[in-house]
């Protein structure tokens, strides 16, 4: 029995959920909760990551207990401020690896998927004798089981030893573009290029279509160390590409398809450059598109005396130009933006949302722990402004969260492959936000951690989404003997918060007065809800409390027929506070009343059993 809403818990109190597990999955205890493993001994589903905490949003020491198939959810709420709520996540998972993985490969270097398609690269992947060729390996998700199997390994046409193919990917429906930025355009060493392939209707195979290159293709430019794709419009970075005497200032290149042309669709549209671009700026280090707007991020680029801040640039679309459509628009940069954060290590876009990261970040009492930057706009022809800091809700220095990001819809993932787990360095991580969609408000849902913590692994380095479907880059995790092979991780993030989206109903009681506490504790079972009122005054009897009933009509899907529940008054005395807490399972209720005298032992609290008739819908 817990005190009322806006009550603090005082002496030391811990605060228990009993669960029954009845499932064909075996749970298993694990270092951040549970894992729930198939016969084969596969993890298929995870409930972690339990987060606890007050009114006043103080994070309560929380943990798991798991005895045989019973679970038990463990808060400590000392001096919280009521209500508490627990947030534990479940999330499947799936470990990718290459089919013919070898050390030093470093497979999830860089991630996508879209919808049952996954593409993954493994850029130091050896050919033969050939070093460092690269590779892509496309996954698709089987329909039944909904697991990703190989269905392919990809590699250039021309690809050599050093060409890094696979360093930056990305698909979209039918179409992958690969870069693969140290490939040498004839005598131009490291001008770099990117491969398109198409996934063929009849067999399902991804071949080779095109390779891409720079017009003004020049040494060193490190053409395709970033690529996004939408539709018919391409963009690839080039962050060593020279402007004039400034080295290493950075372009990005827009290639349009042709779809007409089945051949060689795609080409050259428009070359983009910063305004105000300067030498090691390494504009291009990262793309993204959404309709009308490009944004590339320069993560060196110098605010003043502030070096290597970084910084943002959006650039809009004018669909009537047939010619350098592509104008810059606004530079972005963080309103605490320090030396050598960062900005613009990351990028994604959705809609009229951008996030970013700037994972060298220092916050309070932290070094390197990153951050990651909401900057959003009113609509499609507005500025775009900060809007939101990110930051995990436990960091931790050298996390370098914001690393990778990506943002789809209400929500988001952040890579932090620098975070530690427990004496794991560099394990690290990856964070599922989600944003309110009435007030704005990012916040985080979980973290991610995969069910096998390595050191060194760097898990987040590379992060994708699509719609519940998250890829996880782990580049630098060992596959049993080979070290740096490398893996991702598929996850469906199901949070629970989720699965209510909208506000059907609005409930108050019938006979409301000043200082009830109604919904200081509620219960639901079918179409039966039963909300506490344990500051109400039944009869003139202070604080006895009382419960409020109610029952959901089927056509309307509106709760009403309430129904006024309080103890007799021969067993009822002030201040029980009957409704601090309640329950209900079908036509059985549960009615707390912490606060109840039992003969002359104070408050030493009772529950009250009430029965429900089915066909008349009373309570007794």
């Amino acid at each position: 029995d817990e005190p009322h809403a806006g009550a603090i818990s005082t002496g030391h109190h811990r605060f228990e959920l009993h669960f029954k597990l009845d499932s064909d999955l075996i749970p298993l205890a694990s270092a951040t909760g549970l894992d729930f493993k198939d016969s084969s001994g596969r993890v298929r589903l995870h409930y972690h990551q339990l987060l606890a905490f007050d009114a006043d949003h103080r994070i309560l020491p929380a943990r798991f207990e798991l005895a045989g198939n019973h679970l038990r959810l463990l808060v400590d709420t000392t001096g919280a401020v009521y209500p508490v709520t627990i947030d534990p996540l479940f999330s499947s998972e799936q470990e990718l690896t290459a089919s013919d993985a070898s050390a030093e490969d470093q497979f999830g270097s860089a991630v996508s998927v879209d919808a049952d398609t996954i593409v993954i690269g493994a850029p130091l992947v050896n050919s033969g004798t050939s070093q460092d060729t690269g590779a892509v390996y496309v996954f698709v998700r089987d329909p039944e089981t909904g697991d990703f199997s190989e269905l392919q390994r990809l590699i250039g046409a021309d690809t050599t030893a050093n060409d890094k193919f696979g360093s930056a990917v990305d698909v979209d429906g039918n179409t992958i573009v690969i870069g693969a930025p140290e490939d040498d355009s004839a005598t131009l060493t490291d001008s770099g290029s990117v491969y398109v392939f198409v996934r063929d209707p009849s067999t399902g195979d991804f071949n080779q279509q095109q390779k891409l290159e720079a017009s003004d293709a020049a040494a060193q430019d490190f053409f395709g160390s970033s690529v996004y794709l939408e539709g018919n419009t391409l963009v690839v970075g080039a962050p060593r590409k020279d402007d004039g005497t400034s080295t290493g200032a950075g372009a990005a290149y827009v290639f349009t398809r042709d779809p007409d042309d089945a051949t060689d669709p795609w080409s050259e549209q428009q070359k983009l450059m910063a305004s105000d671009a300067s030498a090691e700026d390494e504009f291009g280090t990262v793309v993204t598109l959404n309709g009308n707007t490009i944004v590339v991020g320069a993560p060196l680029d110098n605010l003043g005396t502030v070096f290597d801040a970084g910084s943002l640039y959006v650039f809009r679309r004018d669909q009537t130009l047939s010619s350098d459509p592509w104008t810059q628009d606004q530079k972005l940069t963080a309103s605490d933006g320090s030396a050598g954060d960062r900005l613009g290590f990351s990028v994604s876009i959705d809609g009229n949302t951008i996030l970013s990261g700037a994972p060298r970040a220092d916050s309070t009492g932290f070094t390197e722990d990153g951050a990651a930057y909401i900057f959003t706009r009113a609509t499609a022809d507005a500025d775009f402004s900060e809007a939101q800091i990110l930051n995990p809700v436990f960091p931790s220095s050298d996390a370098e969260f914001g690393k990778s990001v990506f943002v789809d819809g209400q929500t988001a993932l952040i890579g932090a492959p620098g975070a530690r787990f427990l004496t794991s360095t560099d394990a690290g991580a990856a964070y599922h936000f989600t944003r309110d969609p009435l007030s704005g408000t990012w916040r985080q849902q979980q973290g991610l951690e995969g069910s096998r913590p390595q050191a060194q692994a760097e898990f987040g380095g590379a992060v994708g989404l699509d719609a519940a479907t998250a890829i996880i880059g782990s580049a630098k995790r060992t596959q049993g003997t080979s070290s740096l092979a490398g893996a991702a991780y598929v996850f469906v993030l199901e949070p629970l918060d989720d699965e209510i989206s909208q506000e059907t109903d609005r409930l108050t009681a019938a006979d409301a007065a000043l200082n009830d506490g109604f919904g200081s504790a509620v219960g639901l079972s079918g179409d039966n809800t039963v909300i506490g009122l344990p500051d109400a005054d039944p009869d003139g009897d202070i604080n006895a409390g009382a419960v409020s009933a109610f029952e959901r009509d089927p056509d309307s899907q509106v709760f009403d027929n309430e129904t006024t529940l309080t103890v007799d008054e021969l067993d009822r005395e002030p201040f029980d506070n009957l409704g601090a807490a309640v329950a209900v399972d079908d036509d059985i209720a549960v009615f707390g009343a912490p606060d109840a005298n039992i003969d002359t032992a104070a408050d030493a609290g009772s529950a009250y059993v009430f029965n429900r008739d089915s066909a008349t819908g009373g309570w007794d």
